[in-house]
């Protein structure tokens, strides 16, 4: 097929997704669909299901899915757009006369971060750069480092930068490739005293890698102090572009991402210097975060090199507790992990590698802990155990961190570990703890129990509708019975034709779950531009819309491999006036719980009691 158009649609319909998931993992077929282990987390027992006939994927334990293009883009780690072109070929498309403006966009903007890194890596070794590279040199910056990190200098004149830039022609040698106009949207040039110029000009510069080792932005150090630049701050980062997102990227995550099955284990630290400190002492397994919070993509990217996680913030009170903070994602994703014990040595790893050698380094890095000794030592840290208020204090702060624990086991070892600290007896801890416990957990059972008063049925039919979700925390039977509900109309919404249209079409309808509400959006822009809907073709619409689209995705092919619903049109209203009763219910008895003024609470509860009463009415039975 030659002269290749931008038609995921057409891509879509001429490709199998069973045939392109197979390329990257086993797959068994059981009944009418094919089962394998999830490539995105460390599965042991095949939780991804593929189906032919709806030409869509899904695991029910990651909660990932989607169509055969986001398979290859999250398996591949690629943009939705480079997945096409992959999934294209696949399906037997010609894609070498391939042009799509905004694709040339993006690796335009590539090309131009690769040409200005190989600028800055080729002056710091020019004369004029002697200040740059002493620098570099004293701090260990040697010539092999600073090839494989890509590190270097921008010139001091940062208007002869962007002269370079500019002066670089198209491939047909006519055309200039960068105009100032797109040296602004990349964040590389400033236009200041009426003239354009580098915003890294006289910093040390550290290339930032993407997933497969290109060049996608910089962080740019300053290097030296003088009256110039002392308000200026340390360091200067390129700001977020198509190419570059600091929630995708971790540095060095290219190359720590080869060494890792071998290593058995990836570290995390603050900073690029602390990266360079362990490939120095001969550990490639290490990335940094480069002084933003570690995002869900991040947590992501960690637990598919299926090995442990080693967490070895800086020593200081900041990094300790952002160490406490990816403790509690890390549990809240089930990745493996543990943590490098705190020392007196050093802050930070460069400083504990440069002031006492390898072989001590190795020694403190390799002091690893549990995530409950953590725990306990980062509030030890911060209390005076000379008296029992100090001791005190440290239970219970430690127990607001584990108060949610199920898992008797652990409990019993968090209270060993605390009466050991406090000198406690450990059956004096355990009582107080579930004392603790029982007192969180009492006003949601009684809230429990005021409304299975109000319980209702949904039937439907004897094999319609089931409602399976654990994705959200329900603190009602009366929020159950609307996301039970809710779930019931994204059923008919994503499977039957005649009835979606209605739903679309119905203004009252509206979503408590914030996920079907997201979706239900999309539905209504989707229906106002192509009449048909296609679940295949609507989660590639959601995809090339929202960059954030995977809890939605996943939420529509779990539904989408459920049974059809099949209700009939008088069904469908019936069902539409429960949802409004109980949104109503629901919503009142929000306002009655927050509400302080005893006049206006007693307001509310006569509506709400009026609400049950007249509930038949209401309902129009």
């Amino acid at each position: 097929m030659a002269n290749f158009k931008f038609d995921t649609k057409d891509i879509l319909s001429k490709v199998n997704i069973v045939n392109v998931v197979k390329n990257y993992i086993p797959l068994t077929k059981k009944g009418r669909n094919y089962f394998g282990l999830c490539p995105f987390h460390n599965d042991s027992n095949p939780s991804m299901v593929v189906s032919e006939e709806k030409q869509i994927f899904n695991c029910f334990v990651c909660h990932t899915g989607g169509n055969a293009i986001s398979f290859v883009q999250k398996k591949e780690n690629i943009s939705y757009r480079a997945a096409i072109l992959k999934v294209a070929e696949m399906a037997g498309y010609d894609v070498s006369s391939f042009k799509d403006a905004a694709v040339d966009k993006y690796f335009r903007e590539k090309k131009c971060f690769y040409d200005l890194n190989y600028l800055y890596t080729s002056v710091i070794d020019l004369s004029s750069s002697a200040d740059a590279l002493k620098y570099c040199e004293d701090r260990g910056l040697n010539a092999e480092i600073r090839q494989k990190f890509n590190i270097g200098f921008a010139p001091i004149d940062g208007e002869k930068t962007i002269e370079y830039l500019k002066n670089i022609k198209d491939d047909d040698g006519t055309t200039q490739k960068y105009s100032l106009k797109l040296l602004q949207d990349y964040g590389i040039s400033n236009y200041k005293n009426g003239k354009y110029r580098d915003l890294n000009e006289g910093r040390i510069t550290f290339g930032i890698c993407n997933n497969f080792g290109e060049i996608v932005g910089f962080s740019a150090r300053k290097f030296i102090e003088n009256e110039e630049n002392k308000d200026a701050p340390k360091y200067v980062n390129t700001k977020e572009t198509a190419i570059f997102h600091k929630s995708e990227v971790l540095y060095n995550y290219y190359n720590a991402k080869n060494h890792t099955k071998n290593e058995k284990f990836i570290y995390i630290v603050e900073g690029f210097m602390d990266v360079i400190a362990f490939y120095k002492a001969g550990i490639n397994s290490c990335v940094a975060l480069m002084g933003t919070a570690l995002s869900d993509k991040h947590i992501s990217l960690l637990k598919n090199e299926g090995v442990e996680v080693r967490l070895c913030l800086d020593n200081d009170k900041p990094g300790q507790t952002n160490t406490l903070s990816i403790v509690k994602k890390f549990n809240k994703n089930g990745v493996n992990f543990r943590v490098v014990r705190k020392n007196d040595l050093a802050k930070d790893s460069d400083e504990l590698f440069t002031n006492h050698g390898k072989d001590i380094f190795l020694e403190k890095v390799n002091d690893l802990i549990s995530q409950q000794d953590f725990i306990l030592q980062y509030y030890k840290d911060n209390q005076d155990f000379s008296g029992d208020s100090g001791k005190k204090a440290f239970i219970k702060q430690v127990f607001a961190e584990i108060i949610n624990l199920e898992d008797h086991l652990e409990i019993q070892t968090y209270c060993e570990k605390i009466a050991e600290l406090t000198g406690y007896s450990r059956t004096n801890v355990q009582k107080e703890f579930f004392r603790n416990k029982k007192k969180l957990v009492q006003p949601a059972k009684q809230q429990s129990n005021h409304d299975e008063t109000m319980d209702m049925s949904l039937e439907t039919s004897d094999n319609a509708f089931s409602y399976n979700s654990n994705d959200y925390v329900i603190t009602s039977n009366s929020l159950k019975r609307i996301y039970k509900l809710e779930r019931l109309f994204m059923n008919v919404i994503l499977k039957d034709q005649e009835l979606s249209k209605l739903c679309v079409e119905d203004p009252t309808l509206t979503f408590i779950n914030p996920v079907y509400n997201e979706i239900f959006f999309y539905i209504k822009e989707y229906f106002s531009e192509i009449n048909e809907f296609n679940v295949m073709d609507f989660i590639d619409y959601i995809n090339n819309t929202n960059e954030n689209s995977n809890d939605m995705v996943f939420q529509i092919t779990e539904i989408t491999l459920e049974e059809e619903a099949k209700l009939k049109k008088e069904q469908l209203q019936k069902f539409s006036k429960e949802l409004q009763y109980e949104k109503k219910l629901y919503l009142l008895d929000k306002r009655i719980n927050n509400e302080l003024n005893d006049e206006k609470k007693a307001d509310l509860m006569e509506k709400k009691r009026e609400l049950i009463k007249n509930k038949k009415e209401y309902l129009g039975r």
